[in-house]
């Protein structure tokens, strides 16, 4: 158990010391706080296992002086005197032994040869008689010490184990609100990684269709220029463009057409006089009329679209040029705040917490 305990205490600080290399890793990246974080939790963890490694050394000597050296010093003392004692008494038995046989078997005709017997007979018997006694003594001993010596052997190693258990509990005690503070960042951690990804995919998604709606919206507004500023030249390629480019009107998108327009509590506003003057309706009766419904109303961005279809005809060339300007300004602002905002979440996602 000494030898086991001993190279599981290696093996431990072994472990350890690798827990400390490991939390010394991510302390080298100062520019990232999740990782100092884990470094930090790491050192911790590995002070905590060393404060334990430390008690298991502790309990192990006392486990060596308490069982191995009582018992030995047990086997070594009284047990030997014991086995002594045995050996002494056989060999006093067999004297005796043979001092009764020589005593049997001398002449009643020799006195001399009879009274050498009766004495050594009687000096074998007195010996006998002592080393008896001595070794029944010395069993009583014995028996009557292994009780308390083996009890008292393995008191001394349940209090050594009842002191180890203690500190590990105190250490412990000690360390838990910290280990529940882990807990809960690591599981909000996870958690905010899942939903975070997932948000990141829709982002991506969303980008991409407002991506494809705003660069339809400024084709439309350069091909409209172009074809105004040539009617208003009288050029002779006025014919052409119609071919060329159809006009976004809803007969010309039977998909568009098939969908009842949509109503938002903002149409209101654009029927005011304050916004009847501006290209602002007819950017998004363009797009009412470029996309169905289901489409548009995907883009949480674009609310103020009207329920009533107004008529393209109307627009003027500085109404198509504000209309072609205002819609690059507009794409060109929401590309980045949505690619910023998506490198934004893809970086928190990707840095380990």
């Amino acid at each position: 158990m000494i030898e086991t305990g001993k190279s599981f205490n290696n093996a431990s600080n072994g472990f350890v010391i690798g827990v400390r290399e490991l939390g010394n890793y991510f302390k080298d990246d100062e520019l990232t706080t999740d990782d100092a974080k884990v470094a930090n939790s790491l050192i911790r963890f590995a002070d905590a296992m060393s404060e334990i490694m430390k008690y298991f050394s502790i309990l192990m000597d006392q486990a060596n002086r308490s069982v191995c050296k009582n018992i030995n010093n047990f086997i070594k003392n009284d047990i030997r005197k014991v086995k002594d004692a045995k050996k002494y008494f056989e060999k006093i038995s067999d004297d005796m032994d043979n001092a009764l046989i020589r005593n049997s078997n001398v002449l009643r005709s020799k006195p001399q040869e009879c009274e050498e017997a009766t004495n050594g007979l009687i000096a074998t018997r007195s010996a006998f008689a002592h080393n008896s006694l001595d070794y029944v003594y010395q069993i009583n001993v014995l028996r009557l010490k292994k009780r308390f010596e083996v009890l008292e052997t393995m008191l001394s190693f349940m209090n050594a184990q009842n002191t180890f258990f203690h500190q590990g509990h105190d250490l412990f005690t000690d360390l838990e609100p910290y280990m529940k503070d882990v807990i809960r960042n690591l599981y909000l951690s996870i958690y905010l990684s899942i939903y975070l990804g997932n948000l990141s995919i829709y982002l991506s998604i969303y980008l991409s269709i407002y991506l494809s709606i705003y660069l339809s919206i400024i084709l439309w507004a350069c091909v409209h220029v172009i074809s105004l500023i040539y009617s208003s030249l009288s050029s002779p390629l006025l014919p052409l463009l119609p071919s060329l480019y159809p006009s976004p009107c809803p007969a010309a998108f039977p998909l568009a057409s098939s969908f009842p327009p949509p109503t938002f509590p903002q149409t209101e506003l654009l029927r005011s006089p304050a916004f009847s003057n501006t290209p602002l309706p007819c950017l998004f009766d363009l797009l009412i009329s470029l996309y169905p419904p289901p489409v548009t109303s995907l883009i949480p961005g674009l609310l103020f679209i009207p329920s009533t279809l107004q008529s393209l005809p109307s627009l003027t060339p500085v109404t198509s040029f504000s209309f072609f300007f205002l819609s690059i300004t507009h794409s060109f602002i929401f590309q980045l705040f949505f690619l910023s905002l998506t490198s934004f979440f893809n970086c928190f996602i990707t840095a380990p917490n």
